[in-house]
């Protein structure tokens, strides 16, 4: 199948996501938190035992429908339930800035974790960056490196590691997203705003090559300074003890 195309955003951090995955080598399951539309979905059930999670029914069935595509994974119109089977890995990318007590987000994905595995989270950096297009999407806040160390390791992960992502064509894309969102004329409420989130400004499938074509010159950019503040986005690693 046609992998589904990434956001240029999304070009730009999932290098690190990758990365990232490595440090887990013997994982073999993992569940997704607000998996959107499926386009890491599709990326992730085909090396993994994949479960994703998507409230929102429309970005739902996008996802579902390219997962049976693929042939792999399951995915459920709802948020996380009280009860299942832990994963050796839980990813969730731009979820945590939509969720009001954040805290107990995290510690309620700790639970579903298998000791010794792993979290894998993206977030927007920097909440002096807060913009229209944060409000247009749903956003509580953006994050600081400091506050997001804080919460993972209350939440009882272990060993936080953050790079930051999006120097410099993050900082084109954002000023591209603020300018569409403060044009647009959006009567909807909070959560409407957040339901529909992984549904803005989706790529068509035809832009799939120019964006990771365009992007990869980017990511080599931003290589050097993963340890920096300079860019729009984190993506974070933390572990559960064994």
């Amino acid at each position: 199948m046609a992998v589904p195309p990434l956001t240029p955003s999304a070009s730009l951090r999932w290098p690190l996501i990758e990365s990232f995955l490595k440090r887990v080598p013997k994982a073999r399951s993992i569940v997704e938190v607000g998996a959107g539309q499926g386009a890491a979905a599709v990326r992730l059930a085909d090396r993994y035992a994949y479960q994703g999670y998507e409230p929102d029914v429309d970005s739902c069935a996008v996802a579902r429908s390219r997962l049976s595509e693929l042939g792999a994974g399951t995915m459920v119109s709802a948020t996380l339930p009280s009860e299942a089977d832990p994963a050796d890995i839980l990813v969730a990318f731009e979820v945590l800035e939509h969720i009001d007590d954040d805290g107990a987000a995290l510690a309620e994905w700790h639970r579903w974790v298998n000791p010794g595995g792993a979290v894998i989270l993206s977030v927007p950096a920097h909440q002096s960056r807060f913009g229209p297009a944060d409000e247009a999407v749903g956003h509580f806040r953006r994050y600081e490196r400091s506050d997001l160390t804080v919460r993972l390791v209350e939440a009882g992960f272990t060993g936080p590691l953050i790079h930051v992502y999006g120097f410099p064509l993050g900082y084109l894309l954002e000023r591209v997203r603020n300018r569409a969102a403060s044009s647009a004329a959006d009567t909807s409420s909070f959560a409407e705003r957040t339901a529909s989130s992984g549904r803005w400004r989706q790529p068509g499938g035809r832009w799939s090559g120019a964006i990771r074509l365009g992007t990869v010159p980017f990511a080599a950019v931003q290589r050097p300074l993963l340890a920096t503040d300079l860019g729009t986005g984190f993506v974070a690693f933390a572990t559960k003890p064994s």
